[in-house]
């Protein structure tokens, strides 16, 4: 029985954990740094990017998702505030050390650290691939840092 209650208070003390064992975290960048092409004279130039007060919703999947999307119990999805599309898949959870891994093939990668709240998203689609864009066209690289709260 005592481990059971040393159990349940670590759990509750863990950032992220509500009253009904689900977890849901918002996200809201501090900064963001871009890559863009500048197709006149054909280099990228570097740009930082102010906060366009866009937050990211990092949820774990309902049982009608995971049961469709093929994902485990444990499986995490991101989302853009107030759109319904998912963005990215964290088909394993959070790992022992508190890490969250999600990825969108061939797009983009989002971390999150239950113990620090800081997340790191990389938009890698349009250097390397051509995933639906013409040749010539290039699409910004970005990376963005920034705080979660849970809720």
């Amino acid at each position: 029985m005592k481990q059971l209650l040393l159990a349940a208070a670590l759990f509750a003390a863990i950032p992220g954990w509500s009253a009904d064992g689900t977890e849901v975290f918002t996200c809201a960048a501090d900064r963001t740094l871009a890559l863009v092409y500048d197709a006149a004279t054909q280099k990228w130039d570097g740009r930082m990017f102010p906060d366009n007060g866009q937050r990211w919703i990092v949820r774990e999947v309902t049982k009608a998702e995971s049961s469709v999307m093929g994902l485990p119990e444990n499986a995490f999805v991101v989302q853009l505030d107030g759109r319904a599309q998912i963005e990215l898949v964290c088909r394993d959870g959070f790992t022992l050390n508190g890490d969250l891994s999600c990825e969108r093939p061939r797009v983009s990668t989002f971390k999150l650290s239950n113990a620090t709240l800081r997340y790191l998203f990389v938009r890698h689609d349009g250097y390397w691939t051509r995933f639906g864009r013409q040749p010539g066209e290039e699409a910004p690289v970005a990376m963005e840092i920034g705080r979660c709260k849970a809720l």
